[in-house]
């Protein structure tokens, strides 16, 4: 919110690389656990994008259950903390397999989402590892899953 204020600068879209390295600005009881301590990063975090009116986008580690389910993934799969699944909006597992990185393609399955009944659904999308880049597996004539899915949350 500074930014704004003093630069004039408003983003349109935030990323969090790891919101378990985030400590929240309320002071946090001693004796409080991980999942009180995550959900209310969680919750700092979640206020602040609707404050904003911007989507913020945060990375999570799975547990070594999870990761080994790849595209079976669900949201109690999360290192640390149901916490953050609780309180999100929208949750999207990424995995790959021998088939898709032959393909140079990321799978993406939806965990969680308020917006529509859209839960487990799956989706591919092209992974240039070289450029960092994803991008839609179809001919840019056509609409991609991602642009579907967020013509149906909206």
């Amino acid at each position: 919110m500074e930014l704004q204020y003093k630069q004039k600068f408003k983003p349109d879209l935030v990323f969090i690389d790891y919101i378990g390295l985030m400590v929240s600005k309320n002071k946090t009881n001693k004796d409080s656990n991980s999942y009180d301590n995550y959900k209310k990063i969680a919750t700092e975090v979640r206020a602040l994008s609707q404050e904003m009116k911007i989507p913020i986008v945060s990375a999570y580690q799975l547990n070594r259950d999870g990761a080994r389910k790849g595209s079976k993934t669900t949201t109690e799969d999360i290192a640390d903390s149901m916490g953050i699944a609780n309180i999100c909006d929208f949750m999207c597992g990424v995995f790959e397999d021998e088939t898709l990185m032959a393909n140079n393609e990321l799978g993406f399955t939806i965990l969680k989402t308020r917006y529509s009944n859209n839960n487990r659904k799956q989706f591919k999308m092209r992974n240039e590892k070289e450029y960092m880049r994803l991008s839609d597996l179809n001919d840019f004539h056509y609409k991609s899953e991602m642009d579907k899915l967020i013509e149906e949350i909206s």
